[in-house]
């Protein structure tokens, strides 16, 4: 059983622009080129029986901590790993044909 909901917590509008995780991959290398991860950390509160002040007390979710961690590469060291991709590639026919 679910007690808490997004409507249970006062303040908070979650949108997926502002709080989705995402990778950008560059294609040719495989790299990723930028990335933005975000956490949140809720604490569930509930009433308990056990403390007799807290009978009143409504269940609850505290947003107790955010983080977003983000990167993006330069253009110019993702141009570079293209060009690095594109010239490995190239070496099993080079050394073919300089073996035969």
């Amino acid at each position: 059983m679910n007690l808490f909901r997004v409507s249970s917590v006062n303040g908070l509008s979650p949108n997926e622009t502002d709080h989705l995780a995402w990778f950008e991959i560059e294609p040719t290398s495989g790299s990723t080129a930028a990335a933005a991860i975000r956490l949140q950390l809720n604490i569930g509160i509930t009433r308990s029986q056990a403390f007799k002040r807290s009978h009143k007390m409504p269940n609850i979710v505290f947003p107790a901590f955010w983080m977003e961690i983000s990167f993006s590469l330069i253009f110019d060291f993702v141009e570079s790993l293209i060009l690095i991709s594109t010239l490995l590639s190239l070496v099993p026919t080079v050394y073919s044909k300089l073996r035969a």
